[in-house]
């Protein structure tokens, strides 16, 4: 092989070398020739058109004649140029034969070896004959370089032959080599099958040990979810005779109970399962929605998502999230909106009302693109156009889901959700509104609002504790899910395995992973549980915190049944509640602290919704406040009062009738009726007894026979003012205060209030039971720039002139801007508003009850404000009588503020001069003692005419509007004449005081007399 290679090479190098010498040669060559093809039969006929040619262009031709074997003359030289073949002749010249002929190319030097020979000389004469030229000195440089290289051949051709003859042993012994490496291919071929089918048994060997170990993980992983998995079997099969019933009821729970209460929604179920039973549909006697509709794991979820944890609002949820018809959610205090909010983060969702002008162009987006939205703050009447929304108008054309919107037909989007809420305590929606939507009731619970309030305490009690439940609550939430996981994907590994389940070790570990993590789950969960032990006690310990205020939210909110503009949000009572947190008076003692926080937020509340209400509710607001108190149980025993038993309410409420359906009718009182006691209130007292009894009480136990005995009871009994004559002997503290007013209710109706007034005092205290002053700043302090601040009017109070005081104290008096609502006003009070939120200034929209149609635009205004661009000194005041058509979120933001006459002379009084500055009072230095005088005769004149329209025709036969504008021009006529006269003119004063300007709304001639 060597010797090959090197015969090879040399044969390789010689060639190159002859190569390399043609190379110098064949460019002059190629060149000439492609001078020559330059040339045309024109440059041929100009060389022989020389009679006599120039000595060079002689010379050139005598060398080609020379070449190609003719004469070396000129006649010579024309005869070849006259062949039509010249130029062929040339370019296919034999250069080969001219290199075999030496003697040839001697003779050819003598022209060659000229000076002048060279073509640029020639140029200069002819330029045909400088391509001759240059074809001859291209013939010359061939052949010279052919004769050097010849040698070289023949060393070529012999070493082509030595290489050859190399090639031909190489492939006799490369063939005897192949044989040889043909047998070890086969040696090898057997040795590898060989050792192939040595690691096959290895591997499998291998494969039957980890098959074993995995068998036995298998198992023993199997064996640890066997534990849950008999639990879940176990309950499945006692719950697989109930599925058709648990449907049934779970399909009816769903379309019907949504807009009932929790207490309704419960009688229902029962009612249901008592005919399920008689029905023969097999049923689970402890149905719950939530355990036939929802996993614990999604309800986690959603209380992470803000939804109370309480049963409504799990229950409400489900109808949510699974209902076929869109939502309409009964939200008054905020809360499904909150959890709709939270939720819908996840499918943008957009927010927004019906009184945004572009919330269709919303809606259309939202069902294009598959997201959420929500539209809250709706009335009792829906747009129309949202009607094929409702009803779900789906269509398909051309294989796409469509629904007409207007006058569009938009793409539908499979995950679009449409969420509504309305603010509205009790709507009414009319039939054809129900059928289209799922109308659910998120009204607050007790024990919702509880939950949350007293995580608003510990939040200011023990931040950190607060922090760490929240911390804890998504964790638990988070380890249960990942467990819930881990299952579904053991099931699922289990359901798709096919063939060998050993083959794969993924379903071990997952196994291993379920174990795993199911360990640090459960040690984390057991920590877990042992903090939220603790921290739960730390709930129940301040828990009756939050007791109260649940209990006071729930006495205002009912306040709305009373009168459409007493309503507040729970936004608005949770920012209250937050504030006496934080302002409240600390103390280190537990005990101590939540007495100070019970006492100081149950008054707190008392002031601030006292200032909103009429003088007529004001006690009724106490004593809710003191019955729902009373009335619930375990807050009573922390309190250490006797609580107010159901039997006891029943008979408040219903007198004797609280009998009926549990006494029989004819049953009467054994001992007889007294003389001093009328049968209709003996009988009242009977049942109060018998009641009582039956339901094993004993507060009344022997009362019947006491009273029959008379002595001191006669005396009582027949007083007129039993409301503050001590009960007679042992039964003065006996009873508690409510037990007391029930025995004077039950003989003398006419006391009630007065009695109610002696229940409030003993439970809450004598504060309870008087109206707090008028205090208009008080009002102003409290607000900020988007909240109104709204006057209810009330017959014969008129609060402009506070309003006027007010605002010229903080230096209003000039950018108070005034404007009475009516027909076409609205325009002009919105550009008032405007301008306030630019400058700073006060707007003050009168008679908001006389533009209902405008109230909706001022719905609209008050929503869309941005406090980032609303100047901070800026207020908007509103006066209104009550009226059902004030939009309802703007009285449930808004400070509300009541004006009316004081009831009672001794009220009215004190109003009266509380409402007289220091600067008034001492404004007729000239006769001050007499202008005083006439002052408090004035006020005692004014108060006597309004206490008297409590009366009835017996005070006034028409109850006229008299107002403290009344008072006012009246006091600042006694002041002008008493500066004027030098003598106090009783005749003017009492002819213009009262013929004029009270007299002079006298319409009845009886009226006029008094």
């Amino acid at each position: 092989a060597k010797v090959a290679e090197a015969a090879s090479a040399e044969a390789t190098a010689i060639s190159q070398d002859c190569q390399r010498d043609l190379d110098a040669a064949l460019p002059e060559y190629y060149a000439a020739i492609k001078s020559l093809d330059a040339l045309d039969k024109k440059d041929i006929q100009e060389v022989k058109s020389f009679a006599k040619p120039p000595p060079l262009v002689e010379v050139v031709l005598s060398a080609v004649c020379l070449l190609l074997g003719a004469k070396e003359t000129w006649d010579d030289a024309k005869k070849q140029m006259n062949d039509s073949k010249f130029l062929d002749n040339l370019k296919n010249y034999d250069k080969d034969a001219l290199a075999a002929n030496p003697k040839l190319t001697a003779k050819l030097q003598k022209y060659i070896k000229r000076e002048d020979f060279v073509a640029e000389k020639v140029k200069a004469v002819s330029a045909a004959a400088m391509s001759l030229c240059m074809w001859v000195r291209a013939m010359d440089i061939y052949g010279r370089v052919s004769r050097e290289i010849e040698p070289k051949k023949a060393k070529l051709a012999a070493a082509e032959e030595a290489k050859a003859a190399a090639n031909e042993k190489l492939a006799i012994k490369q063939a005897e080599l192949q044989v040889v490496l043909d047998n070890v291919a086969a040696l090898e071929s057997q040795l590898a099958t060989a050792k192939a089918k040595a690691e096959q048994l290895e591997r499998d060997a291998e494969d039957c040990v980890v098959k074993l170990s995995r068998a036995e993980k298998l198992l023993a992983g199997l064996g640890n979810e066997s534990v849950r998995w008999n639990a879940a079997s176990a309950v499945l099969e006692k719950n697989l005779k109930f599925v058709i019933g648990n449907i049934v009821l779970a399909g009816g729970f769903v379309a019907y109970t949504g807009a009932f209460t929790s207490e309704f929604r419960k009688d229902l179920v029962a009612k249901w399962l008592e005919n399920a039973v008689s029905l023969g549909l097999d049923t689970d006697p402890s149905w719950n929605i939530a355990d036939v509709l929802v996993d614990p794991a999604e309800v986690r979820q959603w209380n992470i998502n803000t939804l109370p944890a309480d049963d409504l609002s799990v229950e409400n949820g489900i109808m949510v999230t699974r209902g076929r018809r869109w939502p309409l959610m009964i939200d008054p205090q905020g809360q499904a909106n909150r959890w709709v909010r939270s939720m819908g983060k996840e499918k943008n969702i957009v927010v927004t009302k019906l009184s945004d002008p572009i919330y269709l162009r919303k809606l259309e987006a939202a069902i294009r693109n598959g997201n959420a939205m929500l539209i809250e703050n709706v009335e009792e009447v829906l747009d129309p156009a949202i009607e094929p929304v409702l009803t779900k108008a789906i269509f398909k054309r051309g294989g796409q889901k469509l629904l007409r919107l207007g006058t569009e037909d938009i793409p539908y989007h499979d995950d679009f959700a449409f969420y509504i809420t309305t603010k509205m305590a009790n709507p009414h929606y009319l039939p054809e509104v129900c059928i289209k939507v799922t109308i659910i009731n998120f009204t607050v619970t007790l024990l919702g609002l509880e939950d949350q309030l007293v995580a608003e305490v510990i939040a200011n009690e023990r931040p950190d504790l607060a922090q760490q439940r929240q911390e804890l609550v998504v964790q638990i939430a988070a380890d249960k899910k990942t467990q819930d996981d881990l299952e579904q994907l053991i099931l699922r590994l289990l359901a798709e395995a096919e063939g060998d389940v050993l083959k794969d070790d993924s379903l071990n570990e997952t196994l291993d992973q379920s174990k795993k993590t199911g360990t640090e789950c459960e040690e984390r969960m057991k920590i877990a549980d042992t903090a939220m032990a603790e921290i739960d006690g730390v709930r129940e310990t301040l828990r009756p915190v939050a007791t109260r205020a649940s209990i006071l939210y729930f006495v205002v909110a009912d306040l709305a049944k009373i009168d459409p503009m007493y309503q507040w949000s729970l936004e608005f009572f949770v920012m209250l509640f937050q504030k006496r947190l934080r302002e409240s008076e600390p103390n280190e003692d537990t005990n101590k602290r939540i007495s100070i926080l019970i006492e100081d937020f149950t008054t707190f509340i008392y002031l601030n919704i006292c200032r909103g209400l009429f003088e007529d509710h004001k006690l009724l607001l106490s004593f809710l406040v003191t019955a729902q108190v009373l009335r619930n149980v375990p807050h009573c025993k922390f309190l250490g009062k006797t609580s107010v038993t159901m039997t006891e309410w029943l008979v408040f409420l219903r007198g004797a009738e609280a009998g009926k359906g549990v006494l029989g009718d004819s049953e009467t009182s054994s001992v007889p009726c007294p003389r001093w006691v009328t049968p209709q209130s003996w009988q009242k007292l009977f049942v109060l007894s018998r009641l009582t009894e039956v339901n094993g009480e004993t507060s009344f136990q022997g009362l019947l026979e006491d009273i029959a005995r008379g002595g001191p009871w006669e005396k009582f009994c027949t007083s007129d003012n039993m409301n503050s004559e001590p009960f007679p002997g042992a039964w003065a503290t006996k009873l508690t205060a409510f037990q007391q007013m029930l025995i004077v209710k039950a003989q003398k109706e006419n006391l009630m209030t007065l009695i109610a007034r002696n229940v409030v005092a003993a439970e809450l205290g004598p504060l309870f039971i008087e109206s707090p002053p008028f205090d208009l700043e008080s009002c102003f302090n409290d607000s900020v720039c988007t909240t109104p601040l709204i006057f209810v009017l009330s017959a014969g109070a008129d609060p402009t002139e506070y309003l006027l005081s007010l605002a010229s104290e903080k230096g209003y008096g000039d950018r108070l801007h005034f404007i009475s609502l009516g027909q076409g006003q609205g325009p002009k009070a919105e550009a008032l508003i405007k301008l306030g939120w630019d400058t700073g200034d006060w707007v003050c929209l009168q008679n908001c009850h006389l533009a209902a149609s405008w109230m909706g635009k001022l719905e609209q205004i008050q929503e869309s404000q941005d406090p980032k661009k609303i100047n901070e000194e800026y207020r908007l005041w509103l006066t209104s009588m009550p009226s059902t058509l004030f939009p309802v979120p703007v009285l449930q933001n808004g400070i509300k503020i009541t004006n009316e006459p004081p009831k009672g002379l001794r009220a009215n009084l004190g109003r009266t001069f509380q409402d007289i500055s220091e600067d008034v009072f001492e404004a007729c230095p000239s006769k001050p003692l007499e202008f005083k005088t006439l002052l408090f005769g004035l006020s005692f004149f004014h108060a006597v005419i309004l206490e008297r329209r409590k009366f009835g025709p017996i005070g006034w036969n028409i109850p006229y509007e008299w107002m403290d504008s009344d008072f006012q021009v009246s006091r600042e006529q006694v002041r002008m004449y008493l500066v004027a006269q030098p003598e106090i003119p009783w005749t003017t004063l009492l002819y213009i005081i009262a013929e004029v300007n009270y007299g002079g709304r006298g319409t009845d001639d009886k009226d006029v007399r008094v």
